[in-house]
């Protein structure tokens, strides 16, 4: 029997009550009270997303988010800063017992799907090797791949993090749509950095509009990763809202969220 997964459209939201709504589903799902779920949302204003255990951002790096309007947001994943400027996140909530396996054997799985999901927009996108970028230590997320994240010619394209909590499990991630690898090294890189940084990023990073030389409508994206996660994992998408108690939990969380702009 086919399982069925309710589908999340929530268009833009602030830093603070995006990251609040993933734990909120999770917390949900892991209490018995929400289906699993997989979900679509972009940033406004444009945010700096931390790992879980990630130091604050410095001075430098505060000071540049506030020249540019930016805010910045710690998630309930670890990993490394990623900046949500023009990108698409998805967060898939699901149980360990439907992906069952390790933490990278999930990501692998999950990591297929976005793969199938990019084809059918025209982008052959491959999985970095497991042991990819272990040894790195840069701050932001694209500058180095992990395990079975995904790469176009070399360059990486999606990003993402995994935390789980009683048997559930959260996956958010972010595919960029476009790219500035000069204002990623302002707001992650020591001011006399920045510009090898932002070499570094260049060789490194790419995006959808580098790939194709356009970005697809907003719907053709989400129909796409949504064919791509249906077909890989042998589910259907129906359509749903948050419910009210998820609504009422993220409403909690995101005022103890850390969100500055």
């Amino acid at each position: 029997m086919t399982a069925t997964w309710r589908l999340l459209d929530s268009g833009s939201g602030g830093a603070a009550w995006n990251m609040a709504v993933d734990e909120a589903v999770l917390q949900e799902y892991a209490a018995g009270e929400a289906a699993p779920t997989l979900r679509f949302y972009q940033w406004d204003p444009p945010a700096l997303s931390l790992g879980r255990f990630q130091d604050p951002p410095g001075e430098a790096s505060l000071d540049a988010l506030r020249r540019e309007g930016f805010a910045w947001v710690r998630r309930p994943t670890g990993g490394r800063a990623v900046l949500h400027w023009r990108d698409l996140t998805y967060a898939v909530v699901v149980g360990e017992d439907f992906l069952r396996g390790s933490v990278v054997e999930t990501y692998r799985r999950l990591s297929a799907a976005l793969v199938a999901g990019l084809r059918l927009l025209g982008v052959r996108a491959e999985l970095a090797g497991e042991k990819a970028g272990e040894a790195g230590v840069d701050p932001a997320c694209f500058a180095v791949p992990s395990s079975y994240e995904l790469l176009v010619n070399g360059k990486k394209l999606v990003g993402s993090a995994q935390v789980r909590r009683k048997g559930a499990i959260l996956q958010h991630g972010s595919l960029l749509l476009d790219f500035d690898p000069l204002l990623l090294a302002r707001v992650t890189a020591p001011p006399e950095a920045v510009t090898a940084q932002a070499a570094l990023y260049a060789a490194r990073v790419t995006s959808l509009r580098e790939v194709l030389g356009a970005v697809p409508p907003y719907g053709e994206l989400v129909r796409a990763m949504t064919g791509g996660f249906a077909g890989t994992l042998g589910v259907t998408f129906h359509p749903g809202t948050l419910t009210a108690a998820e609504e009422d939990r993220a409403a909690g969380l995101a005022g103890r969220c850390t969100e500055a702009g």
